[in-house]
């Protein structure tokens, strides 16, 4: 404990960086998260919700379609990705017989003919594990509890980026604020037909 006190901060950041990116990023976690402690955060949160902790809380959940295509983008390794990779990574972040069962799951998907390519099947299946089925998992916890819950799914994509990002993590983030038009996103975002209507619409 006195080592760590005393560590200079940018060796404490450059060792952060390096865990996320080796700990987090290949399996699609979390290298950091909240510690049950038993003090300061006694249980799971899930727990605590389905008792009832969060009845008097309004409660917004909600997710993006192609919420892991953004995270593709830095992952190198999927680039180059086959069947045989994606079916080690299935086995990597699930147990047996699971991780076959998904891996075939996935494959035989009939909604999207992209589900062929093994980097597609990979990031939608990210985004089902890390987003799409916790948020519903939270709003199952909730029902009958909280007086308000509200859910949304947000789909719209930019044309000119649809194969890279689609509707990914994030992309609602502008909408939301009413900053498609910043010069920068203004391309991307604010240029297309219907945005700003949806923008609008978003808040």
């Amino acid at each position: 404990l006195d080592a760590l006190r005393a560590a200079p901060l940018e060796e404490l950041l450059r060792a952060q960086r390096e865990a996320a990116f080796q700990l987090a990023l290949p399996l699609g976690g979390l290298a950091f998260q909240p510690c049950i402690d038993g003090d300061l955060l006694p249980e799971s949160p899930l727990a605590a919700i389905s008792r009832g902790s969060a009845a008097e809380v309004s409660v917004l959940v909600g997710t993006n379609r192609d919420e892991w295509k953004l995270f593709m983008l830095a992952d190198a390794r999927a680039r180059r990705m086959d069947e045989a990779a994606l079916r080690r990574r299935f086995g990597r972040v699930l147990p047996e017989p699971e991780a076959e069962r998904a891996y075939q799951a996935y494959r035989e998907a009939p909604d999207s003919p992209r589900r062929l390519d093994p980097r597609e099947r990979w990031s939608a299946f990210q985004g089902d594990r890390i987003f799409h089925w916790p948020a519903a998992r939270l709003l199952e916890l909730l029902r009958g509890h909280s007086r308000e819950n509200f859910a949304y799914s947000f789909r719209w994509s930019p044309p000119l980026l649809e194969r890279q990002i689609g509707a990914c993590h994030g992309i609602e983030l502008p909408f939301v604020f009413g900053t498609i038009l910043e010069p920068w996103l203004r391309p991307w975002l604010g240029a297309m037909p219907g945005a700003i209507k949806l923008s609008h619409r978003v808040q």
